[in-house]
This record gives structure tokens, sequence and C-alpha cells, in this order.
């Protein structure tokens, strides 16, 4: 019987696995969100103007300064997510369900003629 039902039913475990496929581009965005509110933090921290210039000053008063490395990180990470992960999962999509339902329906066709 295969991973399909009889004629071309789709087993609850194929209809599982797309499910957990289709979470990767959605992790994806999540990254990506991530990313630019750190982004956005790095910034604020970065461009202070009581950190910089003439008038800071010179005994530290609690200045830091955010790399921009993370938010980059997390921003081209979650963008390959969303783009491979929504890409895996319409080839799992496509092999799994589209093409055995799609069978079937041609067979249920052919018997009526």
């Amino acid at each position: 019987m295969g991973p399909y039902g009889d004629a071309g039913q789709v087993t609850p475990g194929v209809v599982r696995g797309l499910y957990l496929r289709v979470l990767l581009p959605i992790l994806g965005m999540l990254l990506f969100a991530a990313g630019g509110a750190l982004g956005l933090r790095a910034f604020a921290h970065n461009s202070s103007l009581s950190c910089a210039g003439p008038f800071a000053s010179a005994g530290g008063d609690g200045c830091t300064h955010y790399s921009y490395l993370l938010p980059i990180g997390l921003g081209i990470g979650g963008m390959l997510l969303v783009i491979g992960g929504g890409m895996y999962a319409s080839y799992y999509a496509a092999q799994r369900v589209g093409l055995p339902v799609l069978a079937a329906w041609q067979q249920r066709g052919r018997g009526r003629s």
C-alpha cells in the first residue's frame, strides 16, 4: 500500500511531514524579524549623539557599540530558510501529495469513458 492509501488518498504521515516542512519558511520569517530587531537595536546604540563627536564625555558614560554581524547573519539565514524551506516544502508536496492525487483523479476519469 505504501505511503498512500487506496485510490491516491494521502496518509496522515505524509500530511504530518508536509506540515513539518512548511514550518521551515515560518522559522525563516521569525529569524529575519529577529535580525531586523537586533539591527535596529545596534543602529540605535551606534548612532547616539551623546557617544560620538567632540561632546562625548571622556569618562565613558556607559555608551556601548553593538556589532551588525549577528543581525546580518540572522537576516541572511532567515532569507535562506524562507526561500530554501519553501522550495523544499513545495517539492515534497508535489511529490507526496499532488502527483498521487492527480494520478488517481486521472484514473477515475479514464474509468468513466
